[in-house]
């Protein structure tokens, strides 16, 4: 019997907002007015690729096209659904959903932030339909799907304010389909706190316990968070100075402490799920001292609270990875579904935005990482596609055209790499000063890895 669990991770941010919505079957009134720097019809047009000064808009007859293909989920989950096979396959999935979910868009409360993610929440059951099913197998007919967690803290989920939140967010999230269990929120710090429990199929009586918070550093209003009488999230400070590190670092204990999750007498795995940190890595001068502090919460919480995997994300690209006890440390794992493609900003070119499937198999005994894997993945027209080849065609949206990619994924790796080495402090696993320092993720690639058939992926195998 293999003494691993598991994990499959959908990249870091899955927004369903804004163009992705307006593919979906119900809308809102006024839906595709919902304005940004932009509006929401416009993201849509810019998403499938047609010139942003298009005047005709899109055809009736392609968008009703393509709300019937996301009738189940189909269409937006693209490859994931179709090509993805994964031997053997995940014993849990985990999602962190960064949108608001309403039926109402213009109540009294709605803040005013820039932008703000809408979902109709008549399209939740029907988006998660087929994705709750997958199963991953190569025989579909005689094999079961994965259960799946959504976290919902993060700095998008009250978009649309508070008293939607509670009477339309909270009652939407229950009709989801499948083995389902959401953590981040609730109607009360409690239920907000609440871990998802779920028990390894492969391993009788051993659980993984994922627990989910966010953080004002993330964009996450204070405001937003949950008390014993107010409907909300768990925010942690802006994790930016030794005091704030603290607060967080207690602010999670007593998570672990309403749940009955005690340290170091715990004997199941624990995932923490954190939204922290910016979009961008490093753009901003700051980010570096910043970082520092990220990952001095990330070092105390495995340390002192016996968290098995630090489930980063907020940055639209992936950041870096550490392995620090042995355990990983996910800094920024970026977006997996978004409207992203059809624009960019000329800011932006400096980043790889490819997304990735995170495939993480932890030691089951200890909860160290025994394998990690990153799948490849982009948007095209608003499909989820995996990377089949190191070099592959990508639509460009500053030249308005596809363009090729000559080995995306050896650069893929390089800039990864990259990050996980500023990320984590150190230049290089041998220039260590000490054991309380981590060890940067080197990921490598395999153009024909066993486990994940169909194209190359990112592998990391520590040593032991």
């Amino acid at each position: 019997m293999s003494h691993e669990a598991r994990l499959l991770l959908h990249g870091g941010d899955t927004m369903l907002g804004r163009g992705v919505q307006l593919t979906f079957p119900f809308q809102a009134p006024n839906e595709e007015l919902i304005k940004d720097s932009t509006t929401a019809g416009t993201y849509l047009l810019m998403a499938l690729h047609y010139p942003r000064s298009n005047r005709a808009g899109l055809c009736s007859h392609e968008l009703e096209r393509l709300r019937d293909a996301n009738r189940d989920g189909s269409y937006i989950w693209g490859d994931y659904l179709s090509e993805l096979r994964i031997r053997p396959p995940p014993d849990v999935r985990l999602l962190n959903l960064e949108n608001a979910v309403t039926t109402t868009t213009t109540n009294y409360d709605v803040p005013l932030k820039g932008i703000n993610y809408h979902m109709h929440a008549k399209n939740i059951p029907k988006v998660f339909c087929r994705f709750a099913a997958a199963s991953f197998a190569d025989d579909e007919d005689n094999a079961s799907s994965s259960p799946y967690v959504i976290s919902m803290a993060n700095n998008h989920t009250l978009d649309f304010g508070r008293l939607a939140f509670e009477q339309e967010t909270l009652p939407a999230i229950a009709t989801l389909p499948g083995d389902v269990h959401v953590v981040g929120i609730g109607t009360s710090i409690l239920e907000a706190a609440k871990s998802a429990r779920i028990e390894l199929l492969s391993h009788t009586g051993r659980l993984v316990n994922c627990i989910a918070v966010s953080t004002v550093c993330s964009g996450t209003p204070p405001s937003w968070r949950a008390t014993s009488t107010q409907p909300g999230m768990v925010v942690l400070p802006a994790l930016e100075s030794a005091a704030a590190v603290q607060r967080g670092v207690e602010t999670t204990a007593s998570v672990l402490l309403a749940n009955d999750l005690p340290w170091p007498h715990r004997g199941d795995l624990l995932v923490l799920s954190i939204h922290w940190g910016p979009n961008w890595a490093y753009r901003e001068h700051d980010d570096t001292q910043a970082q520092v502090f990220r990952r001095e919460y990330a070092h105390r919480v495995i340390e002192e609270l016996g968290v098995d995997l630090v489930y980063g994300h907020s940055s639209h690209h992936v950041r870096g990875m550490e392995i620090y006890g042995g355990k990983l440390i996910i800094y920024g794992a970026g977006d997996l579904v978004n409207d992203y493609e059809g624009f960019t900003n000329r800011a932006d070119t400096a980043y790889n935005t490819l997304g990735a499937l995170f495939l993480v198999d932890l030691d089951v005994n200890d909860g160290t990482l025994s394998q990690l894997c990153l799948v490849p993945t982009f948007m095209n027209r608003l499909s989820l596609q995996r990377v089949k080849t190191n070099s592959y065609e990508r639509w460009d949206p500053l030249r308005s055209q596809t363009v090729e990619h000559v080995d995306g994924i050896t650069e893929l790796c390089r800039t990864i790499n990259e990050l996980s080495r500023m990320d984590s402090g150190v230049d290089r696993i041998d220039t260590r000063k000490s054991e309380h320092e981590g060890i940067p993720v080197e990921l490598r690639i395999d153009d024909n890895w066993a486990s994940v058939p169909g194209g190359p992926v990112l592998v990391f195998t520590p040593t032991k």
